[in-house]
């Protein structure tokens, strides 16, 4: 089982019985999942279990549960993708539940998959899934992704998303 850790953070696998969980952690993030002018379409119990389903299916694809050390708390997701959207990149989904925000752990985690996928699993380099949140925008840019004019869907739920590289 692929156990990722560093100083705050936790990334273990998810298993099934961790879904009502991770969609706990969706539905507390509603910033997350507003469209370009609507209301949030905050993901169900289906939804969360077909993003874990299609992962399960995929050897080169990684659905991450993101813990708090000191709490042992999911607090967020990570949906990895190796060979996508290139034979030798990565890409990555993130988030964070918003509570959890703006305290470092997007950033750690970014930093613990970079290490993990560029030292064991040979990726060259990263892309990033962006929803249409600002907040998600301005984030993956403050890591040195840049947007694309290339559009893509987020992996939960269908949402229309944005690929963002480095």
């Amino acid at each position: 089982m692929t156990h990722l850790v560093s100083g705050q953070l936790a990334l273990q696998l998810l298993a099934e019985s961790d879904l009502p969980n991770l969609l706990r952690v969706y539905q507390a993030t509603p910033d997350f999942f507003t469209g370009s002018g609507g209301a949030p379409a905050l993901p169900s119990l289906d939804d969360v279990r077909q993003q874990w389903q299609t992962a399960q299916l995929s050897s080169n694809r990684y659905l991450f549960g993101i813990y708090q050390q000191q709490t042992g708390q999911l607090i967020g997701a990570a949906d990895v993708q190796i060979g996508v959207p290139q034979p030798e990149t990565a890409a990555l989904w993130i988030l964070i539940e918003g509570s959890w925000q703006h305290q470092g752990y997007g950033q750690e985690c970014i930093a613990l998959l970079e290490h993990w996928l560029i030292a064991e699993q040979g990726v060259e380099s990263l892309c990033a899934i962006a929803s249409s949140s600002a907040a998600c925008l301005r984030f993956l840019e403050f890591q040195g992704f840049r947007a694309t004019d290339t559009d893509t869907i987020a992996p939960i739920a269908g949402m229309p998303a944005h690929w963002m590289c480095w």
